[in-house]
């Protein structure tokens, strides 16, 4: 359980990070401050499922945080679509909102199962974290 746990906590972390990576580089931007947050609920997360005794009540306060980040994140423009054509642009940056909203879900779909505490159908919600996470740096970080 606490594998599994930790292998979600570490998928939506490397999440953040390629979202942010693909973000303009700027220190105080909503971008930037909303994966902030995100990555510090991921700590907080991962340390309170992580004991013996799983602290549910904060993991799914930072669940909650990290749903609001990703909130915030969703409506940001990746940087890969300011160096497309508008067209191609708005259909990247429509897509990237799409996925986000996917994120979310499944954000929603893990605050359900630590709820119920379901920790089997959680590995399932990691899985798919875990598929996201590499659709999303496939599409949406710029080549280096």
């Amino acid at each position: 359980m606490r594998t599994s746990i930790t292998l979600a906590s570490c998928v939506i972390l490397a999440l953040s990070v390629g979202l942010s990576a693909s973000a303009k580089p700027v220190d105080d931007s909503p971008l930037q401050e909303s994966m902030g947050s995100l990555n510090s609920g991921l700590r907080s997360f991962r340390k309170a499922l992580k004991a013996e005794a799983p602290d549910q009540e904060t993991a799914l306060a930072q669940i909650v945080a990290m749903q609001s980040a990703t909130q915030i994140s969703k409506v940001q423009v990746p940087v890969k679509a300011e160096s497309m054509s508008a067209e191609d642009g708005r259909a990247l940056t429509k897509g990237y909102r799409m996925d986000l909203i996917e994120l979310q879900r499944e954000l929603l779909k893990l605050e359900l199962l630590i709820l119920q505490e379901d920790y089997k159908a959680a590995d399932a919600s990691i899985r798919r974290l875990m598929e996201m996470k590499k659709a999303g740096h496939d599409k949406y970080m710029e080549d280096v």
